[in-house]
C-alpha cells in the first residue's frame, strides 16, 4: 500500500505508482498535473508526468491564466512584457468573474465569509475575522484597522521596511538576484527560497 495516498504529497503518489518522475534535457523534472483539473484528486489515475511547458500550454488552453501566471514567473524564464500580459489576463477575468479582491469591500467581505479569501485560510487569520480584528474587516463607518495603521505609522508598509524606499534602494528582495546551482537559472530570491536551491528538482 503507498503510505503517501491519504497525503497531499501528489508527487510521491505518482512516484508510488507510476516510477521516477521523468526529467527534461535540461534537467528539470516534469510537472505532476491533475487531469481532472481537481487539485484534491490525487488518485494515481488523476496524475500525469508533463513538461513544464505543457504544462503551461494546459493551463493558457483552459484560460487558467492565474495558474499560467505562477508556472511562468517561478519555473520558467519568460521576458517582463510576456508575463504581463498573462498577469492583464488573469486579472480580466477574475473581475469579469466577479471574484478579483479588488472590486470593493462587499467582494472581499464575502470571500472572507465563504473562507475563499487568501486572508482567511491559516487558523490565525480566521480567529481574526471572528473576533473582529482581521485588517480587511471594516466597521460600520467604513474605517479600518489597516487605516489606523497607516495614520499611527505602525503600518508595515511605511517608515524604515517601506518597500517603495527598498524599491529605490535596489535592495527589495525582488531585485535580488541569485543563481541555483541545480538548473543554472537567474532568479529574485523570494522564487529562489520557495522553488530552488535544494528544492530545485
Amino acid at each position: 500500500m503507498c503510505i503517501y495516498c491519504d497525503t497531499n504529497n501528489y508527487r510521491k503518489i505518482y512516484q508510488n505508482h507510476h516510477g521516477p518522475i521523468p526529467k527534461e534535457p535540461d534537467g528539470r523534472s516534469y510537472e505532476i498535473h491533475h487531469i481532472d483539473g481537481n487539485h484534491n484528486n490525487n488518485n494515481p489515475s488523476n496524475l500525469t508526468a508533463i513538461t513544464i511547458q505543457e504544462h503551461y500550454n494546459i493551463h493558457y488552453s483552459y484560460g487558467d491564466y492565474g495558474a499560467c501566471f505562477l508556472i511562468m514567473t517561478e519555473r520558467m524564464i519568460y521576458t517582463p512584457e510576456e508575463i504581463s500580459h498573462i498577469a492583464s489576463l488573469s486579472n480580466k477575468k477574475r473581475v469579469q468573474e466577479g471574484t478579483h479582491h479588488l472590486l470593493g469591500g462587499a467582494v472581499t467581505r464575502k470571500q472572507i465569509a465563504d473562507g475563499k479569501h487568501y486572508f482567511s485560510g491559516p487558523a490565525n487569520n480566521k480567529k481574526r475575522i471572528e473576533d473582529g480584528t482581521h485588517h480587511c474587516l471594516t466597521r460600520p463607518d467604513g474605517s479600518s484597522l489597516s487605516s489606523d495603521r497607516v495614520k499611527n505609522g505602525t503600518h508595515n508598509l511605511i517608515g524604515s521596511s517601506n518597500n517603495l524606499a527598498r524599491l529605490e534602494a535596489g535592495n527589495h528582495p525582488s531585485q535580488i538576484k541569485i543563481s541555483c546551482i541545480k538548473c543554472k537559472q537567474i532568479i529574485s530570491a523570494p522564487m529562489f527560497a520557495r522553488w530552488h536551491g535544494e528544492k530545485c528538482q
